[in-house]
């Protein structure tokens, strides 16, 4: 590898070369290759940056094109498109977004199936270690915990709301944390807590929510994004007249389908504001 002085030396005659027959005075030429040289090293800083930023960016940009790629590969949900077109979406954006929320819609549906089996199952450990030792509570404790999450929270107030109880969710899952770090007062009031919420809860067996019904509500929050509030005339006879996107849903997914359960979630959930 040459060293600064070789380099300077090439740089110079390289210039001489490129001046021709007016080659520069031996101060200038040491002035010339100084600049050549701080040039190189900026330009190499420059592309060395350069690569490291595209390589950040496509580390973001593979996962979404390859996403882009699957969803637009599925059968297209033309019933929702017509929908999402007659409520200010482009085309290609009702294409993507209808073929998203069908998708959505029924792994969603399966994650909030069990996400409510699971809180339901460890809410019923708790309240089956009422009275005994804190080191039982307190294991049963760490195992609700991370149920305590922003999908369940709004299935914990309405059980909250609904037993009366004087606490907001924040408070409740302070209390389930001290409980986990085994803390008698905490302990005890989980134990006495803990059995009036479990009853208003949603059943680890109760009905499940259908793909239909979350992507509807998907839906919902799609259109709300848009600015488009959904108008809500649901008639129970398919033949009867009912709103475009209860329609739309039943022409694409369950002739028979019902929105009611689908607006609770979306409101529950926080996707219609």
């Amino acid at each position: 590898m040459e060293n600064g002085a070789a380099r300077r030396m090439s740089e110079m005659a390289r210039a001489n070369k490129a001046l021709g027959s007016h080659p520069l005075k031996p101060d200038a030429q040491v002035a010339v290759a100084a600049a050549l040289s701080v040039a190189r090293t900026e330009l190499q800083s420059f592309a060395e940056r350069y690569v490291a930023a595209l390589r950040r960016l496509l580390l973001h940009i593979v996962p979404v094109v390859r996403q882009l790629d699957a969803t637009l590969s599925e059968p297209r949900a033309s019933h929702y498109e017509e929908y999402l077109t007659e409520i200010s979406y482009n085309p290609s954006e009702a294409r993507f977004v209808s073929i998203w929320a069908v998708t959505k819609g029924e792994s969603s549906a399966e994650e909030l199936n069990a996400r409510r089996r699971e809180l339901a199952s460890a809410f019923r450990e708790v309240v089956n270690a009422a009275g005994r030792s804190t080191l039982v509570m307190a294991r049963r404790a760490k195992v609700l915990l991370p149920q305590l999450d922003d999908w369940m929270q709004p299935s914990i107030e309405d059980a909250i709301e609904a037993s009366g109880r004087d606490v907001l969710f924040e408070g409740f899952r302070t209390l389930v944390r001290d409980a986990a770090g085994r803390q008698p007062a905490a302990c005890a009031r989980l134990s006495e807590l803990a059995p009036l919420i479990f009853r208003h809860l949603p059943k680890a067996r109760g009905a499940s929510l259908t793909a239909v019904t979350v992507t509807h509500a998907l839906l919902l929050m799609m259109s709300h994004e848009a600015g488009r509030r959904a108008g809500y005339t649901y008639a129970p006879d398919p033949e009867e007249f009912v709103d475009r996107m209860t329609a739309a849903s039943r022409r694409q997914l369950h002739p028979k389908f019902s929105p009611i359960a689908a607006r609770r979630l979306a409101k529950k959930i926080g996707w219609t504001g």
